[in-house]
């Protein structure tokens, strides 16, 4: 069986459990994020995993969208950590596919596709937001409000600056 998790704590769990082979954990080199601990946690929860047997595959290195301006220092980060056995990374178009599979192939690719042409949104995952409100608090240009104890992005006021994402301590804002 495998696990995603986000939590350090169940990471940390994963390793001694015998009925889990694979764990697909969240970790970036900003730590953005990561619940139920620090980034330098999840590093040896990762490690731990490893060094017990797991498959380890590790998601939203690019923390959700957030650090593709940085594509390879948070790509070369994710695969420099101990234990891990492959990453993954979201793509939406065609562009991406191929540069990914030549910066992967150790070819060296074209320009990071420009993610410009797509409309980029952020939206709350109600599920997993917690109603702290910080987001509304950060956003610089009031498109964020509370709806129902949660955060809700009004689309047609938000600039895509992302500065609630980091803000966010669930990662309940994504780029979609």
């Amino acid at each position: 069986m495998g696990i995603s998790t986000h939590s350090v704590q169940v990471t940390k769990l994963a390793a001694t459990m015998d009925e889990i082979d694979v764990v697909f954990p969240l970790i970036n080199r900003v730590g953005l994020g990561i619940l139920e601990g620090t980034k330098a946690e999840m590093e040896q929860a990762i490690a731990r995993c490893a060094t017990h047997g797991k498959g380890v595959y590790l998601m939203k290195v690019l923390a959700g969208g957030s650090l593709v301006g940085d594509f390879s220092a948070a790509v070369d980060y994710a695969r420099s950590l101990a234990g891990s056995a492959s990453i993954a990374i979201g793509m939406v178009t065609t562009a991406e596919v191929e540069y990914n599979l030549a910066y992967f192939g150790g070819r060296k690719p074209a320009a990071l596709p420009s993610l410009a042409a797509m409309e980029k949104r952020f939206s709350v995952v109600p599920g997993l937001c917690a109603g702290c409100l910080e987001c509304v608090e950060v956003c610089p240009n009031h498109a964020i409000v509370a709806r129902e104890g949660k955060g809700f992005i009004q689309q047609e006021k938000c600039l895509t600056c992302g500065y609630c994402v980091g803000e966010c301590p669930q990662f309940a804002i994504r780029l979609s």
